[in-house]
């Protein structure tokens, strides 16, 4: 259960960041390689 919160809150941390992104108009490729650095943390 403890792993499913820290998954959600990792999920919306991304959300919020890709959105970030998106208002700043970047493009979905440096997203994307700012999820996969997200991931490694």
């Amino acid at each position: 259960k403890e792993a499913r919160k820290k998954e959600l809150k990792k999920n919306k941390k991304q959300r919020q960041l890709v959105r970030a992104a998106v208002l700043k108009g970047k493009d979905p490729s440096q997203i994307i390689e700012e999820m996969e650095k997200i991931d490694q943390m």
